[in-house]
């Protein structure tokens, strides 16, 4: 039933990381805080769950092909939360995500690679996020984008492995302090105005 392994722990990271966002989703909303953000940790709650489901069963390859789909939509859109959360919501942005969700889901079709082309996505619209909190003098913003791109960067070496965790797991970790960070950087936000 279960997988083994640095599987099984990259799935329990996942919790982590559902944990910590469901966390920041529930202090936030109770403040009406921005919808962008809020969207950003729902969406990353969802997509942890997902994760932790395909990494830690063992269920039919068709079935968790299908999952990576539906997962992909998911990481998309988490990117465009953050994204509009600094900017207004855009269609052109949208019409673009859309071509590079159709263009991961044919890699994902055809087993290529598509972990390359969503890092590539993500840096695109880092360079504008970072670009709005330098504008907007939010640097306490920028220490989750520094720890999310060490993460990134250990995530596509592959070759990695401490203790029980490989390049997923590792990635998790940095990913749960990001979402930490995120989540402090939007409580001294509120604090500040």
């Amino acid at each position: 039933m279960f997988r083994s392994d640095y599987e099984l722990l990259t799935g329990i990271t996942n919790l982590f990381i559902l944990i910590v966002s469901l966390y920041s989703f529930i202090r936030l909303k109770r403040i009406n805080y921005n919808k962008y953000w809020l969207s950003f940790y729902m969406l990353l709650g969802l997509g942890s769950l997902l994760g932790f489901i395909i990494h830690s069963f063992n269920i039919n390859d068709r079935i968790v092909s299908i999952l990576w789909i539906i997962l992909l939509f998911i990481f998309i859109c988490i990117i465009n939360s953050l994204l509009f959360s600094e900017y207004k919501y855009n269609k052109y942005i949208v019409f673009i995500s859309i071509l590079f969700y159709i263009f991961l889901v044919v890699e994902a079709i055809f087993n290529m690679d598509y972990i390359i082309t969503f890092v590539i996505y993500v840096c695109i619209n880092f360079i504008f996020i970072i670009k709005s909190y330098i504008k907007n003098k939010r640097y306490y913003y920028l220490y989750s984008i520094i720890i999310q791109i060490i993460g990134g960067i250990l995530l596509i070496s592959r070759n990695i492995k401490i203790w029980y965790l490989d390049h997923n797991g590792i990635y998790h970790l940095f990913m749960m302090i990001t979402v930490i960070l995120f989540y402090i950087s939007n409580k001294r936000y509120i604090s500040e105005y």
